[in-house]
């Protein structure tokens, strides 16, 4: 627990002064919790250094769709470095754990699970003694991201002295793009090694003689003779151990297994309009304007949504190729029974194919949406009203959904 003092204050602005006010009256009257602040420029590390207890980057690497990140991946050690050289602060770190698309910036795209990795074990090696990834709540359509942080934290929760940044020893890797961090505790050694690259990179380093196990990797074992040679995959991090029973512990491939099964959850068996590997292109008319990529109406996680505004809203799909179809089902928020229908583009002209109603014989269409029901820690139960509607099979391109009301539209699903 802590006091959250200013969000990026470089930008906003905020005079350093008054934010030293603001820390001292804490300081004064709640002198257990300590004061946090966070930005994003090297400038703003040092000019806000003296105005909080905790000093917190959020440094995003920006990930690119079809594409690697927008700045180098070791910004983050550097930048760790750079702050923690900026004044005597404790350091933690905002890793980026959402998809700037979903911000208003086009052309971006969620971190994969091997970016969520090496963006965590960067942070340990920077020096930082903390990190709050953000954004939790951005990410019921990224569910894997959910699974892969929480088995990042349950491994890192076995490495307790990584937290403790006075009990590593950067190693040299013979490659700028490589970083490493020893740490001996309790008996035994341990080797955090970080490829900041999109490339399969070699690296040599020095280690004292010894056997070493692969943590998470089961069957890996690597041998010392006072020298380390390997050859990492892009973006890869690889822990060395001499603690066999802790690198057995886990498994980096299960956590894999986990991260795909979860994004599979959000494809409905036999929903034709899901964009998971359609790209079905989306228009809206008669809704307020979102930074939203429209592609959250057809992502399957039933989450945030787009306001109603005009009187006959409408949504338009068309399909790369044409479809065989005969339902529809229509999620949202306060949606009213018996209002709206379906109309499908036939030689040049909107044709009325049905009306939309609540689906009483269909349970999963109406009241609480749950799902990830054998994945609790990613699972979430939300209310979302659905309207239905069904018409003879016909093939098409392009269908509107229009004169419907309610509040927000969620998700449209498309059914042969």
């Amino acid at each position: 627990m802590g006091w959250y003092l200013c969000d990026e204050p470089d930008l906003s602005p905020a005079l350093p002064e008054r934010l030293k006010e603001i820390h001292d009256i804490c300081a004064t009257e709640d002198p257990y919790h300590p004061t946090v602040i966070l930005n994003n420029s090297g400038e703003g590390y040092r000019k806000y250094a003296a105005s909080g207890d905790i000093v917190m980057p959020d440094i995003y690497p920006n990930f690119m769709q079809n594409g690697n990140s927008g700045v180098p991946m070791i910004t983050i050690y550097d930048s760790l470095q750079s702050c923690a050289a900026s004044g005597n602060r404790i350091l933690w770190c905002t890793p980026q754990g959402f998809n700037y698309d979903d911000c208003g910036h086009a052309g971006q795209r969620v971190p994969s699970p091997a970016e969520l990795r090496n963006m965590h074990y960067q942070t340990f090696l920077g020096g930082a003694t903390g990190f709050i990834w953000y954004i939790y709540e951005y990410n019921y359509p990224y569910p894997e991201v959910f699974t892969t942080l929480s088995d990042l934290l349950t491994e890192s929760s076995k490495l307790p002295f990584a937290f403790a940044p006075g009990k590593r020893q950067m190693v040299k890797t013979g490659n700028p793009g490589v970083i490493a961090g020893r740490y001996d505790h309790d008996g035994k050694r341990w080797l955090i090694v970080v490829n900041t690259l999109y490339k399969e990179t070699g690296f040599t380093l020095e280690l004292p003689p010894g056997k070493y196990y692969a943590a998470g990797e089961a069957g890996k074992i690597f041998t010392s003779n006072g020298h380390l040679s390997d050859t990492l995959a892009p973006l890869a991090v690889r822990i060395y151990t001499t603690d066999r029973q802790t690198a057995e512990s886990f498994s980096l491939q299960e956590s894999l297994n986990k991260s795909q099964k979860a994004r599979e959850y959000l494809r409905k068996k036999g929903n034709l309009a899901f964009g998971g590997d359609r790209k079905v292109d989306i228009e809206l008319g008669g809704f307020a304007k979102s930074v939203l990529p429209l592609h959250h109406l057809n992502d399957g996680a039933y989450y945030d949504g787009f306001a109603v505004t005009g009187k006959n809203p409408q949504i338009t799909l068309t399909f790369p190729n044409e479809i065989n179809a005969s339902q529809l089902r229509l999620y949202g928020i306060d949606l009213n029974d018996g209002y709206g229908k379906v109309e499908i583009l036939k030689d040049g002209k909107f044709m009325e194919a049905a009306r939309l109603f609540r689906d009483q014989e269909n349970p999963a269409a109406t009241g609480e949406m749950s799902t990830f029901s054998d994945m609790p820690e990613i699972g979430y139960r939300r209310h979302r009203d659905a309207l239905s509607a069904k018409w003879e099979s016909c093939s098409f391109r392009t269908l509107r959904i229009s004169g419907f009301r309610g509040r927000k539209i969620v998700e449209v699903e498309v059914y042969r």
